[in-house]
């Protein structure tokens, strides 16, 4: 058939009328969409298999769950209305699986899925906070993103991994879910192991010379070449106690070892339950001086400094006192040096007479007044929880039957993994067995090393409860 000129433009203008009605040829329709990473409004601006997520074009797999059945940007399952989520939904909006009305999540909770109104998250998990079956770890799903890679769900994470919500981010990241480390049971708050580990001079001495002039302290040689004149032989010739040559004889003899000239050893020191015990004799009732008591250990650490200058060893004195009216005027006081009763200040207390306390200020750090025995007495750890939530600067944390400490369902809720940098540092504790923070702990001495210049190496020691010589009781340090 022969067709006019006229004709065949005839045809072609309605040809291409009738493309336009049905959006174009595929090649117009395909330049138009959406790459990786462009803006979108919905999944149809996207190339395929491209999905829309938060405006922009992405291959995330939370988003490529079931059919897009709704309006919006990603209408979630069963009529959700919060953003990406999976399950088939004829829901407006960019909701969540299961009627979520947030940012993406799963199942019930205010961070989680199932009308989940907060972060990244799955079940029902606490406000802001990765949730997890209302208490128990997350369980990886083996998703395709993986380690610090966003996520809208622990769905979208790899095996091993959950999603955790970061803050002023509408996605989360995926971090490790359960941390490989296991806590030992050690700490490191060994002082010793053996005698000789006990001579070692504390730190922040401050000596004076025979010349009157002070000077810091920081090894025996300075005492030695400083105090003593480089001859140790001046402690043999019994140097007045409270003279600069006396108490730098007591320093000298009490902490230094035979390589440094000093007489410290065995016989000076015992190491029990890893804590240094001082065993060397004395001769005067006077702290710190020549022929007395030393105050601390080497990593300060305080001691009795009262000298039975009758078995001549420092320890706390018994005057054999039975009721308060035996501490009356100059009766020595059990756990001070010098320190005598005067009138009704004393108490007596296993024979022995302690400078009463009426409240807690008026005891060292670490005790607290019992007002009934009038003493000083080692701090419990908690009575209450309001007590745990100053000493730990944390309103969830408790009082558990004496020990202050923080519930947790996973590891995340007691220390950021430290594997992703903007989340935080990991700060050494795990969720123990318990539902309770725990420290890892130690596992070797070298674990205990300071990089302080202000703080001493100890040892990795199984803590001992009641150590030996560890004062239970103690005077009051002003009234």
């Amino acid at each position: 058939m022969r067709l006019s000129l006229s004709s065949v433009v005839t045809i072609v203008t309605l040809g291409m009328l009738a493309a336009c009605k049905m959006g174009g040829s595929a090649e117009s329709s395909n330049s138009a969409l959406g790459t990786a990473g462009e803006s979108c409004s919905k999944d149809a601006d996207c190339t395929s298999p491209l999905v829309c997520i938060a405006q922009a074009c992405t291959t995330s797999a939370a988003a490529a769950d079931d059919t897009d059945g709704g309006s919006g940007n990603k209408s979630g399952g069963d009529t959700g209305a919060g953003n990406a989520a999976a399950d088939t939904g004829n829901g407006s909006g960019n909701g969540t699986e299961d009627a979520g009305n947030g940012n993406p999540g799963a199942d019930s909770g205010s961070s989680g899925a199932d009308t989940g109104n907060g972060n990244p998250a799955t079940d029902s998990g606490s406000p802001g906070n990765p949730g997890s079956d209302a208490g128990s770890s997350p369980t990886p799903s083996g998703g395709s993103s993986a380690l610090g890679q966003s996520c809208n769900s622990t769905a979208d994470c790899g095996s091993g991994l959950v999603c955790i919500p970061r803050s002023g981010e509408a996605t989360g990241v995926c971090d490790i879910a359960v941390y490989p480390v296991t806590p030992t049971g050690m700490t490191c708050g060994g002082e010793c192991q053996t005698a000789s580990d006990c001579c070692e001079l504390p730190l922040g001495i401050k000596l004076a010379t025979p010349g009157g002039t002070s000077v810091a302290i920081h090894q025996c040689q300075d005492i030695l070449q400083l105090v003593l004149g480089g001859d140790a032989t001046a402690c043999a010739n019994q140097p007045s106690p409270a003279s600069a040559t006396g108490i730098g004889c007591f320093y000298f003899e009490t902490y230094c070892g035979s390589g440094d000239g000093g007489n410290c050893g065995t016989s000076t020191w015992s190491c029990t339950n890893n804590t240094c015990q001082y065993t060397g004799s004395c001769q005067i009732n006077a702290a710190n001086q020549f022929g007395g008591c030393p105050s601390e250990t080497r990593t300060g650490v305080g001691l009795i400094t009262n000298c039975d200058t009758t078995a001549n060893t420092c320890s706390i004195e018994t005057s054999g006192c039975q009721t308060d009216t035996d501490c009356g005027n100059g009766v020595p006081v059990s756990d001070v040096s010098g320190a005598t009763c005067r009138g009704s200040d004393c108490t007596c207390y296993n024979q022995g007479c302690y400078l009463k306390c009426a409240q807690d200020i008026d005891c060292q750090d670490g005790f607290s007044c019992n007002t009934t025995t009038k003493l000083c007495e080692v701090d419990p750890p908690c009575s209450t929880n309001q007590d745990c939530v100053t000493k730990l600067s944390n309103v969830q944390a408790v009082c558990n039957t004496g020990v202050c400490g923080i519930p947790c369902s996973d590891d995340h809720d007691c220390s950021p993994s430290g594997a992703i940098p903007s989340l935080g540092a990991f700060n050494g504790t795990v969720c123990g067995s318990a539902g309770f923070c725990t420290s890892v702990g130690c596992s070797s001495n070298s674990d205990c090393q300071s990089s302080s210049a202000t703080s001493v190496n100890t040892f990795c020691v199984t803590p001992t409860v009641g150590a030996a010589g560890s004062l239970v009781v103690h005077s009051a340090i002003t009234n």
